[in-house]
């Protein structure tokens, strides 16, 4: 396939390699999802991906600030080859070009990495225990909606907390540290919002794919 998505390059793995649960998501995705071919790719040893598109309810007038947010949203969904359903999907733009960097709530991710979506406050793995895979599409195209609108950030929210997901330990820095490394970053970029990288490496772990193996947490 030559349409440019992260996805594009990678093999369709065999549907006998699937498990169970993996299948059953597949044939929902397929029942709500009728009009497209919804395979599963073989992202690597640990998750499959699963490529899909989505319509999203755009303002009347276009996105909020012309933010490049389109009606028809290529995404993907990486599921744990062996911990799914108990570990839940993750969600990707399946956009090299998807304007991440103008938006509030993706997760943290390196330069050229798809960007992943910040869906949940809180464990989504005890969300989605009680919703289904095509839920947690829905939910995806509801949080692009609100990226549409501007609508990321709630209205009572003093400041954005960035979640540490699959944490192993703590790092301690002194705050004037941190304080001198945000004026920084506000300076170098012209007073507005942005994040940096804190990153170490981590062992081995089949739970955390290697897109986002090396990423600690952001400073925001």
């Amino acid at each position: 396939m030559g349409d440019g998505l992260h996805t594009s390059r990678i093999k369709t793995e065999q549907y006998k390699n699937l498990s169970v649960p993996i299948k059953r998501a597949l044939l929902e995705l397929k029942n709500s999802f009728p009009d497209q071919e919804i395979p599963a790719l073989s992202w690597n040893q640990n998750f499959f991906a699963i490529p899909l598109k989505v319509r999203v309810n755009l303002p009347s007038h276009g996105p909020v600030n012309d933010i490049d947010i389109r009606e028809i949203e290529p995404i993907f969904l990486l599921l744990h080859r062996v911990q799914y359903p108990f570990y839940a999907p993750t969600a990707w733009s399946n956009r090299p070009d998807f304007p991440a960097n103008q938006l509030p709530h993706p997760n943290p991710h390196s330069p050229g990495a798809p960007a992943n979506f910040c869906l949940h406050r809180g464990k989504i793995n005890d969300w989605y225990a009680e919703h289904t895979i095509v839920d947690f599409v829905h939910r995806i195209r509801h949080w692009l909606r609100d990226a549409a609108r501007n609508r990321l950030i709630r209205d009572d929210d003093g400041f954005e907390v960035t979640r540490i997901e699959d944490k192993h330990g703590y790092a301690i820095f002194e705050s004037e540290i941190l304080c001198k490394s945000i004026f920084e970053s506000w300076k170098s970029n012209s007073n507005k919002n942005g994040f940096k990288f804190i990153l170490h490496s981590l062992v081995n772990n089949p739970l955390i794919d290697p897109l986002i193996q090396d990423s600690a947490y952001a400073i925001r």
